[in-house]
């Protein structure tokens, strides 16, 4: 039992740090490389605080263990609203653009439902990871062909970001990114393997591991780049990152295990975890259009922050 949450805690750590070193190695050797600024914010910055989730994905899935990487997936995003948005408003409120409630939030919405509809007849599959997966390059062609309605301090954060990489050789931002697929490929092994031992101790399946352990330690990331965006008063990029993610891990991590290893999965996961995705999406959303300056306040992170607490528990209760 000590071996395995050992092994839990390592991998989560080597997983978190291993990410960081393969998106600041990328970032660096794109920077070089003379890629433009915006491709990396869209493509490595943007998808940098998802990949523990990712490779997780990839690694649960090779391993037999699809369960963890849907699982994951589906509580990274509970956690992402309860937990790191939460806690970030209850610490700074966080103030929204009216474009963001028109665009961004609405679209995480529909996102969030597609993503249950794709499972709502209890399998993920091929079929399924493949829409999916359209729908993220129909949504990366959208973002580039709508480049000149990105807010000024989305693109400032962006430049600031790559700015304090600017000074990482080539060399060396390419020695970064291949120690941290390195990491990431051992602490994935490490994490998946901890997590299957922990379920079968506790006689739980693998998928409830993923939603609570490996999701909270996944979602580490989000949350530092949250809290940090939102003490510089850089409130675009903090609520940006939390629907980022959550668009990144329904679009991209749910597919993955679909194309690898389609599984299936039971009528509880889809009404007690979709259901409670889509209320604390609906709550996210609700919250910031009732505030007269689309505020999420401390209130709103209290009550986010309290029905995950309350998710996590009857998860324990149930399991």
């Amino acid at each position: 039992m000590l071996w395995t949450l050992a092994s839990i805690v390592i991998g989560i750590v080597g997983v978190v740090w291993g990410a960081e070193r393969f998106v600041s190695g990328g970032i660096a050797t794109a920077d070089r490389l003379g890629v433009s600024r915006f491709v990396i914010g869209l493509t490595i910055i943007a998808v940098g605080t998802s990949a523990p989730e990712v490779w997780v994905a990839v690694r649960a899935s090779m391993k037999a263990q699809p369960e963890l990487a849907i699982g994951n997936a589906i509580g990274s995003n509970i956690a992402n609203i309860g937990l790191v948005l939460g806690i970030t408003a209850m610490i700074m409120p966080i103030a929204l653009r009216r474009e963001m409630l028109k665009i961004e939030m609405p679209f995480m919405l529909v996102v969030t439902l597609i993503g249950l509809i794709a499972i709502a007849n209890l399998m993920v599959g091929r079929g399924d990871a493949i829409m999916l997966l359209g729908l993220f390059v129909l949504s990366i062609i959208y973002i580039v062909r709508n480049r000149d309605h990105i807010p000024d301090t989305v693109e400032s954060a962006i430049e600031d970001e790559i700015g304090q990489l600017s000074s990482m050789s080539l060399t060396r931002g390419l020695v970064w990114t291949f120690v941290g697929i390195i990491v990431l490929q051992l602490a994935c092994d490490l994490l998946i393997d901890g997590a299957t031992s922990l379920a079968e101790i506790l006689g739980v399946r693998t998928f409830v591991i993923g939603l609570t352990i490996i999701a909270v330690g996944t979602s580490l990331p989000e949350l530092a780049v949250t809290v940090g965006a939102a003490l510089k008063r850089h409130s675009e990029v903090a609520i940006g990152n939390v629907i980022g993610s959550n668009i990144l891990n329904l679009l991209l991590v749910l597919a993955i295990p679909g194309l690898i290893a389609p599984t299936r999965l039971d009528e509880l996961e889809l009404f007690r975890d979709g259901g409670m995705l889509m209320i604390l999406t609906l709550s996210m959303f609700l919250f910031a259009s009732a505030s007269p300056k689309h505020v999420i306040g401390r209130i709103s992170g209290s009550l986010l922050f309290v029905a995950w607490l309350g998710y996590m528990g009857l998860l324990v209760v149930h399991s």
